[in-house]
């Protein structure tokens, strides 16, 4: 480290003296002194981090700046603003899981905002006044949906599979094909989940193939399950093999053993189903080719809150909700109000109404006419913009192999790396794609009320 580096290290001013500065004493006025404390210290990690990064030399002055009035202002703004607040989704990924995935139906936030403004029916039968099952109307509406004889819900799509194995078969044997040994996001992998619940993972076949009598092969005495997962977020195409629900099914039935799915996301859409994701597995499919339980996820192509839902037999539900294990993975009123309002929106046939839903059958006129508003609004504001094709994603660990054809907004800027972190910090905050040196706005994402908002933002982003 140079000398001048550790002259201007040691010269690093005390949080106390930066406190007694009439501007940042102001601050400590209005917002108190807690708030502004940590800020500073911030301000000052962050100053000395930049001087023992080798790769960068500041002067003096350069670091007066950095440790200055209005850096200190704006280390406390952003401890006041919320940290889950609004975010306008311009990247073109429909389920990103770093924003949250679905956003919820106007119906479903409603719901949400009843039950948590006051009390609820959660685990209380308002006809018997008898205590009730906290899950029970979200079960019935799957059941309905799914024909199927029971379900049952949880906080996560991986507590859903956890649970179930720890049930059906914790110490015990369960066969699976290699090439279904998935990572979902997070780095979380099928093998430890296994290990998590108690059960013995046996891999069965190759990567790319993987036959029925693999699996009737690595089948044992201590054989309590079949596992089938399905590989949401990527595929392997080429000499491939995979054996059949139907012939799993027919395994499981001469083991005296169920056969479960893990299946991810929850397409609940037939529309969809019979269409743009023609490929996608659906609960329903699933349990009527022959699976035991199916689990999957309530916020990814369901469109509603985060949550994991289990459906199948009624023997096998009735196991898993009078496991212990059931009370740490139980969802909360708030959930359960706006998994309900949700599914009602399928039942009632008004799958339309489904944010998700809308944003994947987007029309391409309807994007455009979205764009064109926009470059407008730039075009007045002195900021270059112009109309591009783009490609969106469905994201959320589904359908890898979609591809969607969308229309973005691409925006000029000098500095645009600049540029889209004042979108990211500003108010409402917004996640644009940075590409070939251009910020990029994928429609898809954007609600139509959101479109005067976005481009408000970009304006005022791209002046400063």
């Amino acid at each position: 480290m140079s000398t001048e580096r550790s002259e201007l290290l040691r010269n690093l001013p005390a949080v106390s003296e930066i406190l007694e500065r009439p501007g940042v004493a102001s601050l400590v006025n209005l917002h108190g002194r807690p708030v502004v404390l940590h800020a500073v210290r911030a301000v000052i990690e962050t100053a000395r981090a930049r001087l023992l990064e080798e790769k960068e030399s500041l002067t003096s002055v350069e670091l007066k700046e950095i440790i200055g009035d209005e850096v200190v202002a704006a280390a406390v703004a952003g401890r006041l603003r919320p940290g889950l607040r609004r975010v306008i989704n311009a990247t073109g990924v429909v389920l990103h899981t770093n924003l949250g995935r679905a956003p919820l139906a106007p119906e479903a936030v409603a719901a949400v905002a009843a039950a948590g403004g006051g009390y609820a029916a959660l685990e209380v039968d308002m006809e018997t006044g008898g205590r009730g099952r906290r899950e029970r109307y979200v079960a019935d509406l799957v059941c309905e949906l799914l024909d199927c004889e029971a379900a049952t819900v949880v906080n996560n799509g991986a507590a859903a599979v956890v649970l179930v194995l720890q049930v059906l078969a914790s110490g015990k044997e369960v066969p699976v094909s290699r090439g279904e040994l998935v990572e979902i996001g997070g780095g979380f992998r099928v093998p430890e989940v296994m290990a998590g619940s108690g059960c013995r993972l046996v891999e069965v076949g190759t990567t790319n193939r993987t036959t029925i009598a693999d699996y009737a092969r690595a089948a044992g005495p201590s054989t309590a399950a079949i596992l089938k997962v399905h590989r949401s977020n990527f595929d392997i195409v080429g000499f491939t093999q995979a054996a059949t629900i139907g012939d799993l099914s027919t395994l499981a039935k001469k083991l005296e053993v169920p056969l479960i799915h893990d299946l991810g996301s929850g397409l609940f859409s037939e529309a969809l189903a019979e269409g743009l994701l023609a490929q996608e597995m659906t609960p329903r499919r699933s349990l009527k080719e022959g699976c035991s339980v199916v689990c999957f996820s309530g916020d990814k192509l369901l469109g509603g809150p985060q949550s994991g839902i289990v459906a199948g037999t009624k023997k096998i539900v009735d196991e898993l909700s009078r496991h212990p294990m059931m009370r740490v993975f139980r969802c909360d009123k708030l959930t359960l109000a706006a998994l309900e309002a949700t599914l009602r929106l399928y039942r009632d046939g008004r799958t339309d109404a489904v944010p998700i839903i809308q944003m994947l059958r987007a029309s391409e006129e309807d994007l455009h006419g979205y764009a064109k508003r926009i470059s407008t609004h730039l075009e007045h504001k002195k900021v270059k913009a112009r109309v591009i094709p783009v490609t969106d994603a469905v994201g959320g660990g589904s359908a890898p192999l979609v591809s969607l054809h969308g229309v973005g907004v691409e925006v000029d800027h000098p500095r645009p790396e600049r540029l889209a972190a004042r979108l990211r910090v500003g108010d409402p905050g917004v996640m644009a794609v940075l590409r070939e040196g251009r910020v990029r706005l994928h429609m898809r994402t954007i609600g139509e009320y959101e479109v005067d908002a976005l481009s408000a933002a970009v304006a005022r982003a791209a002046r400063c």
